[in-house]
């Protein structure tokens, strides 16, 4: 399946994954007591409406461990149903005992919740983002700037973060992106210090080789380039990406056969592994770092819950979430005549590694 991210559909991709978000917060009682506004009612509903029907489906659009288990519809479903019936009864602003289990409740069954961390503990830590801005509103993304010129007070301090796991250092010391672009140390440089790239699991480099086979018949007669695993990408002073596959259109000026790139590609396309510290990495560090960079394509390709997000950059700097493919013929917004056959991608991925998508 394809569809624009913005398109009307039964259980709409965009609308259950910011569902998510407020069903997080729902669930945790420190992320709602810190909210400067309080949504309408009808907002929530909307989402959690759209989120139940896709419960009652066989997709399952939230990334998550490749050992566990996929999500099962007959419980997730009823779950996402009991959640939708108490906020049908809701009386904001104050989220009851039942709807803050029934909430959490849904989130372990679709496999996004930390078990190790009480939910009366979550965050929101110090060096987070304010709660807000990580939600859908009824006008759209959180605009900061607004809300504190309307009057708004500003976000509430946040709590020391406790230790967690990042990407392994390699060296220590600073490093430049001059210096990272001579070396011939692998790794990604992050705010300039050399960490180490993320651990390639078979289904992951079923993935690249694949794309990065289509890619190339597509590239070839058009003149375009497609750089692979172990090209350097310098996307800021202190930022050094290595990305799965990357496209530089003929028009675009590009270092000729060179290892590192200093110039915008047109594409950027990042495969997920099933590693949390990764995963992070992939969405959470470099996903900012290309938007940052005007890089006006990314591909996020999940090849274990076999979905395709592509996301183009807008006129103000942000990267939306255009399409989404599951399956079918993915044929990417910007890329005249490009048809990738997902379902030969994830039959190539799962012959390697069986997926719980599968």
């Amino acid at each position: 399946m394809q569809t624009p991210a913005n398109d009307s559909w039964p259980w709409q991709y965009a609308d259950v994954i910011n569902a998510g978000g407020w069903i997080y917060v729902l669930a945790a009682p420190r992320l709602w007591s810190v909210l400067r506004r309080i949504p309408p009612k009808e907002h929530v509903l909307r989402l959690v409406d759209a989120f139940a029907q896709y419960a009652y489906s066989d997709h399952c659009y939230h990334s998550i461990p490749h050992s566990a288990s996929r999500p099962d519809p007959s419980r997730r479903g009823p779950a996402a149903a009991r959640l939708r019936d108490l906020l049908v009864q809701w009386n904001p602003p104050e989220v009851t005992p039942a709807i803050q289990e029934a909430a959490r409740a849904v989130l372990c069954e679709e496999r996004i919740a930390l078990a190790d961390v009480p939910w009366e503990e979550r965050g929101p830590y110090e060096d987070e983002v304010p709660v807000e801005a990580g939600l859908l509103w009824p006008e759209g993304s959180w605009n900061e700037q607004a809300f504190r010129d309307a009057g708004g007070p500003p976000p509430a301090p946040g709590k020391p973060r406790p230790p967690r796991p990042g990407p392994r250092v390699l060296r220590h010391e600073p490093m430049t992106t001059a210096e990272w672009a001579r070396s011939d140390e692998p790794g990604e440089l992050f705010d300039g210090v050399l960490v180490e790239e993320e651990a390639a699991t078979p289904a992951h480099e079923a993935a690249v080789a694949w794309i990065l086979q289509a890619l190339r018949a597509w590239a070839e007669p058009r003149g375009a380039k497609v750089f692979g695993p172990g090209h350097k990408l310098v996307v800021s002073e202190r930022m050094g990406m290595v990305p799965d596959a990357c496209v530089f259109m003929a028009r675009d000026p590009r270092d000729g056969e060179a290892v590192v790139s200093r110039t915008r590609p047109a594409l950027v396309v990042e495969v997920l592994s099933p590693d949390p510290v990764d995963m992070a990495r992939d969405r959470v560090q470099k996903l900012p770092a290309y938007r940052g960079a005007e890089i006006a394509n990314v591909w996020v390709v999940d090849p274990v819950m076999h979905i395709v997000e592509c996301f183009e950059r807008s006129p103000d700097g942000q990267h939306l979430l255009r399409y989404v493919g599951e399956s079918g013929t993915f044929t990417p917004p910007g890329f005249e005549g490009m048809a990738l056959d997902l379902d030969a991608l994830w039959a190539e991925v799962d012959r390697v590694a069986p997926s719980p998508a599968s």
